[in-house]
């Protein structure tokens, strides 16, 4: 019995402790959201594995923003005049045929989980961007200063040449 009573305060202490985490990353989004009222902030996570390194290390700011430690490639989208948080993810998930699940899939249940307005699939960038366009409109998005530059200069764009490449394509 007393066994029983330490498993169901254990079942109970974790589950809050997830709905406090969630209400935490959604009060970031929010803080996020009035501070770039004037646009969109996109962070992107981590796109690729390194093998020399111990193990995958994902973006900072994208698991600041979504808590999601194991997503590959996603985009976060944080819309300042809506506040609305949209997550895009890869329509065919990094490393899937070599056996590693995502994290989380698009879909309205992965956006309750997580407490993001949307979670949808990559094709929904394009829509989700051109609503977006429009005179005064901006982009925000989390430079990495020590990254090196990944192309010539030549070939880089000359609006934001120190931009990386996920963001000159937009």
């Amino acid at each position: 019995m007393r066994n029983m009573r330490f498993i169901v305060w254990f079942l109970l202490a974790t589950t809050f402790v997830g709905a406090t985490d969630n209400g935490t990353i959604s009060a970031r989004r929010k803080r996020a959201a009035s501070a770039f009222h004037d646009g969109v902030l996109i962070v992107h996570a981590v796109s690729r594995l390194n093998g020399a390194a111990d193990g995958y290390r994902q973006d900072p700011y994208f698991y600041y923003f979504t808590g999601l430690e194991n997503t590959i490639g996603a985009l976060l989208a944080i819309d300042g005049k809506s506040g609305e948080s949209w997550l895009f993810l890869p329509d065919h998930p990094p490393y899937q045929k070599r056996g590693l699940q995502p994290e989380v899939l698009p879909g309205a249940d992965a956006a309750k989980r997580l407490g993001i307005d949307h979670v949808v699939d990559w094709s929904e960038l394009d829509g989700f961007l051109s609503r977006q366009a429009g005179p005064g409109a901006h982009i925000y998005y989390a430079a990495d200063v020590v990254e090196y530059p990944e192309l010539p200069a030549n070939l880089l764009s000359v609006k934001a040449p120190e931009a990386p490449l996920w963001i000159q394509g937009i």
